[in-house]
């Protein structure tokens, strides 16, 4: 890493050589140990130690004090300084280039061209050192007849070429030893120099590795592995063939048991940057593992690709739009492995054109394949790009699979190789059935359903055991999808609600209830930040279950839930970050009781949790 900092300390003498006086150069170095680090406290070594800086710009704001508006222009570093110093003026707003009203320390935050129709006569103090002469020109175009350049009263060296400055901060290609600290959420290992994080792929904590820089940004660095100076008793070799190619695992070079710690670790890590929860006031337990680490999808959702005049499907590449031809997945159900083989030797069979994104040509884009767990029965739908593509001959061939009960066409006009869209059946059946404990569930092609339904089981006990019912409750099931937890829940409750806005999945519940016989429960389709404020209003609700998609609740849900006082909320998530978020508005009005993370998809970094909350009369 010194080698970075002395590359820093170089390049930047370029940009120093340009300044006349000592004080410059001296602000000038305190910000590039802020951009470094990422430490806001050198803006204040810089107004604590160098007030002299200021005074004659307060002598300047002096005649204009009470008698008109004042607007700092740009809100950068010298931005925060100058608001940071002069406490005793009254500022009206901070305006930049481009920017959407919004707050910025407790004043309005808006762009340049706003500010001067809104403030037409005030006194506009320019922050920038490096682009002071370009916005008191452009300020002036506006109209601004009172200009205070404050980039000319810390520095005489003029304008620095963009360029030359920017370059200050381009480390790629610099080696580094670095010690790995922790896991990143994506599987990678992250290491810090002062604060400037560094995440390196395939690096494990307790190693020390030598990297090469790929990449740095604001507070951030990318790095990959030259070769390890030592590693971590818990690494072990890939069993996949793929695994350094493609983006479908991260944790494969991981003891399975470690790897549950550090799911559990993760779920810590999220609770720590994003609330003020005491973590002794709660417990987040152990990470319920699989009882397979292997084999535990059913379903998969692959583009396809042709490799040496060969269909194949694939995976795609990490932070890439290349697809890596695979044969198969150590994840996935062997009769899925089995099916996604054959069906690629069909399409060949039967001379379907597979989609090259390159040239914007061929039919089929992605092959999606799902098997039940409870019957062995498969699914198998076919992405295309043209809406009346002939698919009749494949269709027939794929029904003489073993194992395949229907066949359908979704048509994608969509640049994303798997998204699903205008769906039809092509032969067989309209569902298969998936089971949950003793209930039944029919699913389309396009149902949501979970890709690991043993470890769902498990994951619903967690949820049931939580909640509590006896018999009495009634449990309003927010996201509910096709009625899972709902329907899993309503033999101990007395009454259940599920809401969704994908109309489908709602019709897909419904008939999930009749199928299981299930008379207490109610499915409604709309928006949750819709139906959520009218239901609470409408019904008395004693459990509230949530599994929201990666982005959470949001904040207006929350805060809803927040002040509804429904003595129990059991939030199942799949993404820790966004569960945390969550969690510090909830906990406002809610205690933590605990936290359960459960592995659904083993070998990823993905962590699934149960949070158990419960009301608290003291708040």
């Amino acid at each position: 890493m010194e080698k970075i900092y002395n590359n820093l300390i170089k390049n930047s003498n370029k940009v120093r050589g340009c300044m006349q006086d000592d004080l410059s150069r001296e602000i000038y170095d305190c910000k590039v140990l802020n951009t470094l680090t990422y430490d806001y406290k050198y803006i204040t070594s810089i107004t604590k130690d160098k007030i002299d800086v200021f005074e004659e710009l307060k002598r300047q704001l002096e005649q204009y004090k009470n008698k008109c508006d004042i607007v700092i222009d740009g809100a950068g570093y010298y931005g925060k300084s100058i608001k940071a110093t002069m406490t005793d003026v009254e500022w009206t707003c901070v305006c930049d280039r481009t920017v959407s009203d919004t707050e910025w320390w407790n004043i309005p935050y808006m762009s340049r061209a706003d500010a001067v129709k809104r403030y037409p006569d005030a006194v506009y103090v320019v922050s920038s050192m490096l682009y002071g002469l370009a916005i008191e020109k452009e300020l002036k175009q506006l109209g601004v007849k009172n200009i205070i350049n404050f980039g000319r009263y810390i520095s005489k060296y003029g304008e620095v070429n963009p360029k030359q400055y920017y370059d200050v901060f381009k480390f790629s290609n610099d080696e580094v030893i670095v010690d790995i600290k922790r896991l990143g959420i994506n599987g990678e290992g992250i290491a810090y120099y002062k604060k400037l994080a560094i995440f390196v792929k395939n690096a494990l904590p307790g190693e020390g590795v030598n990297v090469r820089i790929t990449n740095i940004k604001k507070n951030m660095a990318f790095a990959e592995v030259i070769d390890f100076k030592h590693t971590a008793a818990f690494r072990v070799t890939p069993k996949c063939p793929y695994y350094e190619a493609c983006g479908g695992c991260q944790t494969l070079h991981i003891d399975y048991q470690k790897m549950l710690e550090f799911k559990r670790d993760g779920v810590i890590e999220a609770i720590t940057r994003y609330t003020k929860l005491n973590l002794r006031s709660f417990e987040i337990k152990p990470t319920i593992g699989a009882n397979n680490q292997w084999g535990y999808r059913f379903k998969s959702a692959l583009p396809l690709k042709v490799v040496k005049a060969k269909t194949t499907v694939g995976l795609i590449a990490p932070n890439s739009n290349v697809i890596v031809g695979i044969d198969s997945c150590l994840n996935q159900n062997d009769i899925v492995n089995n099916l996604n083989k054959k069906i690629c030797e069909l399409i060949d069979e039967c001379h379907i054109s597979v989609y090259d994104p390159k040239q914007n040509k061929g039919i089929l884009k992605s092959l999606v394949v799902r098997v039940s767990h409870f019957n062995k029965e498969a699914q198998v739908t076919f992405v295309v790009t043209d809406k009346k593509a002939n698919l009749r001959e494949l269709a027939k061939k794929t029904m003489e699979l073993e194992h395949v009960v229907s066949v359908f066409m979704s048509y994608n006009e969509e640049d994303s190789v798997l998204i699903f869209g205008q769906t039809k059946k092509l032969e067989g059946k309209d569902t298969i059935t998936e089971t949950i404990g003793k209930y039944k569930f029919e699913l389309g092609p396009d149902t949501f359903f979970q890709l690991n339904p043993v470890q769902t089981e498990k994951l619903y006990d967690v949820v049931k055991k939580a909640a509590k019912l006896s018999m009495k409750e009634t449990v309003l099931d927010l996201y509910c999808g096709v009625g899972t937890i709902g329907i899993y829940l309503s033999g101990l409750a007395k009454r259940i609600i599920g809401i969704e806005q994908n109309e489908i999945s709602i019709e897909n519940a419904k008939t999930n209830a009749v199928i299981n016989k299930v008379r207490n429960a109610e499915f409604k389709a709309g928006k949750v930040l819709e139906l959520l404020p009218q239901t609470l209003r409408e019904e008395a609700v004693d459990v509230l279950v949530c599994d929201p998609p990666r982005l959470g609740l949001g904040e207006y849900v929350a805060k809803t839930i927040a002040g509804s006082g429904i003595k129990r909320i059991i939030y199942v998530s799949c993404n820790p970050a966004t569960l945390a978020k969550d969690l510090a508005i909830l906990s406002n009005n809610y205690q933590v009781n605990s936290i359960q993370p459960v592995d659904m998809f083993p070998n990823t970094s993905s962590t699934e949790t149960v949070c158990l909350l419960t009301w608290n009369e003291k708040k």
